[in-house]
């Protein structure tokens, strides 16, 4: 590898590359969705505006540079960016289905690179704005299902939670750096067992730990029910939330089957925006998500502003059914 932490490709493993994104990009199209094209270059005020909702540590992961005397940005994401080109221009008191195709670069850790993580990657994405949370959730994870039916991804499955469980779980047992639990559970792997002996060593709550650690080895077992969550919680908001799941599970597993969704009590991401539905889809034998997302509610105050969405990692995917030896052919034939 030429540069550690970004792909190149050539030849029939590069046209493996470019089919991805070609299919993908086709069925965005074909679901009536816009292309948004704005390029690598952004700017650091779309999200130091709203740090609120990304979390204060968001910026660790710019890539900064100057351009004649201004100081501008590698995009690191394209969410923010979507929303800040409809605010622009007065697009956001109006239904919309937007997708991008574009690189992007993060300032990623020496380790995560180490661990096979790229900080230069394609991404697949899309933006759906309405008003109704419960109606967005089911149509962006349709859409995500739709997406990935056009690759010949073996036994892929899709995990699903609601954050407010999650902050409920904290709350109940007075657990108030949610942020900073979530970031350990990422640096864990989602493990339950590391994540109880980092946390406690720490002098976090034992019974929070163990608690969360229960949750997700049945999780990992895909053992983890809405019973099982109910019966955890106290917190009237997150009981509220598990309700709320279950309407889109039940829905969401019509299309898909329910032993194509699996329960997780909660699902850390590169960022803290989400304020309801996360969810993810993963391969067996990969250790990564292939594609992720969640509900967002960007500004309070207009609720135009809700949208569901998600990202699909071209560079991800195409990593793993080169690896597979899956041929061009086969992308072509399963879309």
């Amino acid at each position: 590898m030429f540069i550690s932490g970004s792909k190149e490709w050539m030849g029939k493993n590069a046209h493996t590359f470019l089919s991805i994104r070609t299919v993908l990009e086709k069925k965005l199209l074909s679901l009536d969705f816009d292309y948004f094209y704005g390029g690598i270059i952004s700017k650091r005020s779309i999200y130091e505006n709203h740090l609120h909702i990304l979390g204060a540590n968001f910026p660790e992961i710019f890539i900064d540079f100057l351009f004649r005397d201004k100081s501008y940005i590698l995009s690191p994401e394209y969410t923010f960016r979507v929303y800040e080109y409809l605010h622009r221009n007065n697009l956001l008191n109006t239904e919309n289905k937007i997708f991008y195709s574009q690189e992007m670069m993060r300032n990623e850790s020496h380790k995560d690179i180490e661990e096979g993580k790229t900080f230069s990657f394609w991404q697949i994405g899309y933006e759906v704005f309405g008003q109704d949370d419960t109606a967005l959730s089911i149509e962006s994870i349709k859409t995500l299902y739709r997406c990935l039916q056009g690759l010949p991804l073996e036994d892929y499955y899709f995990r699903v939670t609601n954050k407010q469980i999650f902050k409920g779980l904290c709350q109940q047992y007075g657990v108030d750096n949610m942020l900073d639990v979530s970031m350990l559970i990422d640096r864990c792997h989602e493990d339950g067992d590391r994540f109880y002996k980092k946390f406690t060593k720490q002098g976090g709550n034992p019974a929070f730990a163990k608690k969360l650690r229960y949750l997700m080895k049945l999780s990992g077992e895909r053992r983890l029910t809405f019973d099982i969550l109910r019966k955890t919680v106290d917190d009237a908001s997150a009981l509220d939330a598990i309700d709320h799941l279950k309407i889109i599970y039940d829905t969401f597993s019509k299309i898909c089957g329910k032993e194509s969704i699996v329960l997780v009590p909660y699902m850390p991401k590169t960022w803290d925006a989400y304020t309801t539905i996360i969810y993810d889809a993963r391969v067996p034998g990969y250790d990564k998500a292939i594609a992720g997302g969640g509900n967002l509610l960007i500004d309070p105050s207009n609720p135009n502003c809700t949208h569901s969405g998600a990202g699909i990692g071209v560079t991800r995917i195409a990593e793993y059914l080169i690896t597979k030896g899956y041929s061009i052919e086969s992308i072509e034939s399963a879309s």
